[in-house]
């Protein structure tokens, strides 16, 4: 069967099915799945060859449901606009006001990016450069505003994941009041992950020998 081998390294992939690899030091399984005139590639995390193919199967599905062509060079701030015009409706003007605030603030943390560029290193930046510099209360508007957006652009199949998944809030002293805003931001409706295993990006990669 055939193999990658990164270059870079002596880790090799061997092919056993279509889209599907195992890499022969761990056994772990990987997809190699083509979208379009892009290639995705996924560590299954699992060393299991059925479950292995069920998670590939469901990475497929969330493939073919995601948006091609234009919607790849869209930036941040055009769908934080989008989510913000699909929402206002339900929202207090005063509120939507605050939510132009928090996206304002968020801006210089994604400017120039594509949102399909949008790692969670990027994310991470947003915290380095506003955490210590904004009250807890903010600090969680502004991130539940953020995935507000990108909830909405995976619903919308123009993304798999939210690279900001892994950030948390900032923890409020029983001193400091809470603020009577409403916890949750809602995109447009209920978002569903279908291969919530695949969210956590894997460093390896698989490429051709």
């Amino acid at each position: 069967m055939n193999s990658y081998r990164p270059e870079t390294s002596k880790r090799v992939f061997r092919r056993v099915g279509e889209n599907l690899y195992r890499r022969e030091s761990s056994g772990v399984y990987y997809a190699l799945v083509k979208r379009g005139r892009k290639q995705f590639r996924r560590s299954l995390q699992t060393t299991d060859r059925e479950l292995a193919k069920r998670r590939l199967a469901e990475l497929r599905a969330a493939l073919g449901a995601l948006a091609t062509d234009d919607a790849a060079k869209l930036t941040f701030d055009a769908i934080a606009a989008r989510w913000l015009a699909s929402v206002r409706h339900t929202l207090k003007e005063s509120t939507a006001l605050r939510r132009e605030q928090y996206l304002r603030a968020l801006a210089p943390s994604f400017a120039g990016l594509t949102l399909r560029n949008i790692k969670t290193a990027h994310c991470e930046a947003w915290v380095t450069r506003r955490g210590n510099t904004i009250a807890p209360q903010t600090f969680a508007h502004e991130l539940e505003t953020m995935r507000a957006v990108f909830d909405y652009a995976r619903e919308q199949g123009l993304i798999l994941r939210d690279p900001s998944k892994g950030i948390k809030r900032k923890r409020i002293s029983s001193g400091q009041n809470r603020s009577a805003e409403p916890r949750t931001i809602r995109a447009t409706g209920r978002g569903h992950t279908p291969f919530r295993w695949a969210q956590r990006q894997s460093g390896e990669s698989i490429t051709r020998r």
